[in-house]
């Protein structure tokens, strides 16, 4: 097999490596892909991409391959690829994934260099996708990988985000992009259930908490999470936390987050300097009445 040292391949056609191909593609880079399902491969042919209906067809030649599948899918799709004839294991070859929370050794099988290559965007199901310039991608493997997966974070306009080679690395990285993300999603859910509650119009609500998140990132993106944190918390205000828990004491999930995340609050309140420890055992003392 002959590579082409300009070439890439893109395995997986869902939400991610649909947007990676298209916008490699849009910056000049040639992109075949592959995905074994019908209905992404016709989504992706409609977007302008280069779209094969066989495995072999797609990684035929490509100097790299970036496989954007589900991390429970990774090691079925490394299997297909290794038993590919004279197209799988070579060492011309560069191997990369997108799965934030494996390291690169899963790829080893593959032969030649192995790396990570993880955007850090969201990525909603069936939408265009994020625009992915100005981005961070998480980076990872071996140095010819590296410097491979940070040519192609380069050419989505974005920037890249070493991984070390410490042991849990990617997963940590990777719980700390859930945690935020996903979990922003999840408690700003919570949080507009109470507001629809408590709010007339149930739209406004949602837009006046949307604007309150702006605005504490932009709180966020000049302070240290100690110095961006305000509230009820931050001043040892016990009197409003027994309240906010009086309110919550019929949904007790909810009270048992506010609790949590309260606890988060108060360490973040007294490494900044601004609770003495009378107040914080009064906060604490707050948040542990049932």
């Amino acid at each position: 097999m002959r590579v082409r040292p300009d070439s890439l391949a893109v395995i997986g056609l869902g939400a991610v490596g649909r947007r990676l191909a298209q916008r490699w593609s849009q910056g000049g880079l040639r992109v075949s892909s592959y995905s074994p399902s019908a209905e992404s491969r016709a989504r992706a042919r409609a977007a302008g991409l280069e779209v094969h209906d066989q495995l072999s067809k797609a990684v035929s030649g490509a100097s790299t391959v970036v496989l954007c599948v589900r991390d429970n899918q990774l090691p079925g799709a490394i299997a297909q690829l290794s038993n590919l004839e004279g197209q799988g294991p070579g060492p011309e070859r560069v191997w990369l994934h997108t799965s934030g929370s494996r390291d690169s050794s899963v790829l080893a099988p593959l032969g030649g260099a192995v790396g990570v290559l993880h955007p850090l965007a969201a990525f909603a199901p069936g939408g265009p996708g994020p625009e992915l310039a100005d981005a961070w991608c998480a980076v990872g493997g071996d140095e010819i990988a590296r410097a491979r997966a940070g040519d192609l974070v380069r050419a989505l306009g974005a920037h890249a985000l070493e991984l070390n080679q410490s042991q849990h690395s990617s997963a940590r990285y990777h719980a700390a992009a859930t945690l935020l993300s996903n979990g922003m999603v999840a408690l700003t859910a919570v949080a507009l259930d109470q507001a629809r509650g408590a709010c007339a119009d149930p739209e406004q609500a949602r837009l006046a908490l949307i604007e309150l998140l702006r605005s504490t990132l932009a709180n966020l993106e000049v302070n240290t999470p100690a110095r961006a944190l305000t509230g009820v918390v931050s001043r040892a205000d016990v009197e409003t936390i027994g309240r906010h828990l009086l309110a919550l004491a019929d949904q007790p999930e909810s009270a048992e987050l506010y609790r949590a995340l309260s606890r988060q609050m108060l360490a973040l309140a007294v490494s900044d300097g601004r609770l003495s420890s009378a107040e914080a055992s009064a906060v604490e003392r707050a948040l542990s009445d049932r």
